[in-house]
């Protein structure tokens, strides 16, 4: 049955409920609330286009006729989804240790992780990417726009 259904309609679905929990966290928001729900709108208009194009693609895939796809995309299959599911992962024990470990480390660790995980290979070449990445996106809030980011327990 899985092999039936085409991997834009998880992907779809985890859009939308991303969209959902985003769209509930800005009812704290008062009067700042409507970029983010913009923002918000747009991606859940993207969810919808690719959960009506994967619903169509596996009705495709059931009557046996072809579908279009990329050149490099593959079907549904736990293999091919593992990746995506990695990085989701990942991205949710970055956000959840930023208050322990700080912005410095849980974004040198994070950024390296998922550069080797897309295929940077090697060790210089993550950790270059890493230290690169996280001393930009420093400057660029820390100082230029003078956000604070979390210090962590660590440092």
């Amino acid at each position: 049955m899985l092999a039936r259904v085409h991997h834009d309609i998880p992907i779809a679905l985890l859009l939308m409920a991303f969209s959902a929990g985003a769209y509930g966290a800005t009812a704290r928001f008062e009067s700042i609330a409507l970029y983010p729900r913009a923002l918000i709108l747009v991606l859940s208009t993207f969810a919808a286009v690719v959960l009506i194009d994967g619903i169509r693609k596996s009705v495709r895939l059931r009557q046996d006729k072809p579908v279009t796809t990329a050149p490099d995309e593959t079907g549904y299959t736990p293999v091919a989804m593992a990746r995506p599911l990695v990085v989701l992962a990942a991205t949710a024990l970055y956000v959840w240790s930023l208050p322990f470990a700080g912005f410095w480390l849980s974004t040198a660790v994070f950024v390296a992780s998922v550069a080797k995980l897309i295929g940077l290979v090697g060790v210089i070449r993550p950790l270059a990417v890493s230290l690169g990445f996280t001393v930009f996106a420093y400057l660029l809030f820390a100082w230029q726009l003078g956000v604070p980011l979390p210090r962590g327990v660590v440092f």
